[in-house]
C-alpha cells in the first residue's frame, strides 16, 4: 500500500512541475497568439485572459483540475505497477510516456488542438501548424513527466529489477 500511495504522490508532483516547466513558458513564448489578441483563433471557444471574469474561474480550478488529472492517470500507474516492476527502465520509461502523451494525447477521443480527432474534426483556421504545436508541447511535458517520474521512483524499479 505504501509503494501504491508513493507512486500516486509522485506522480502528480511531476505531473505539476512538468506543467509548470513546459506548458506555462510554452504558453508565453510559442502559443500565447492563438490564445488571446487580434484574430487569436482559441478564443473563439477556449477560456483566455480576453475574458478576465472566466479567467479567473479557470485559473481558481487550475490545481484541482491538475491533481484530479494527475491522480486518475497515476491509477493506471498503480493498476499496472506489478507489470512495471518486471519491465527495464527504458521500457518503463516508454510505457508511461505512450501512455501519457500518445493514448492520452494524440488518440483522445474527443477533437482538440493538437490531437488526430482535432485535425480531422476542427474548423480549417485551426492549422495543422496549430495541432502541431499543441501536439509538440504535450510531447515535451508527456516526456518530461515520465522521465521525473521514472527517475524519482528509480529506487523502486532497481531494486525490484534486481531481485
Amino acid at each position: 500500500m505504501k509503494t501504491k500511495i508513493r507512486i500516486i504522490f509522485t506522480y502528480i508532483i511531476c505531473h505539476l512541475i512538468s506543467y509548470f516547466v513546459v506548458s506555462i513558458p510554452y504558453y508565453q513564448f510559442v502559443m500565447k497568439k492563438y490564445y488571446v489578441g487580434e484574430g487569436a483563433i482559441f478564443q473563439r471557444f477556449l477560456i483566455t485572459e480576453s475574458n478576465p471574469l472566466l479567467w479567473a474561474e479557470a485559473m481558481r480550478l487550475f490545481f484541482p483540475i491538475q491533481i484530479i488529472n494527475a491522480f486518475l492517470f497515476s491509477i493506471l500507474l498503480v493498476h499496472t505497477l506489478d507489470w512495471l516492476k518486471k519491465q527495464s527502465i527504458p521500457s518503463i520509461l516508454f510505457f508511461v510516456f505512450w501512455s501519457k502523451g500518445i493514448i492520452s494525447g494524440l488518440l483522445a477521443i474527443s477533437p482538440a488542438p493538437g490531437n488526430l480527432e482535432g485535425v480531422l474534426f476542427f474548423i480549417p483556421d485551426v492549422s495543422l501548424k496549430i495541432h502541431t504545436l499543441v501536439a509538440l508541447e504535450m510531447f515535451m511535458q508527456a516526456l518530461l513527466v515520465s522521465l521525473m517520474f521514472v527517475i524519482v521512483n528509480l529506487k523502486l524499479w532497481k531494486t525490484t529489477n534486481e531481485n
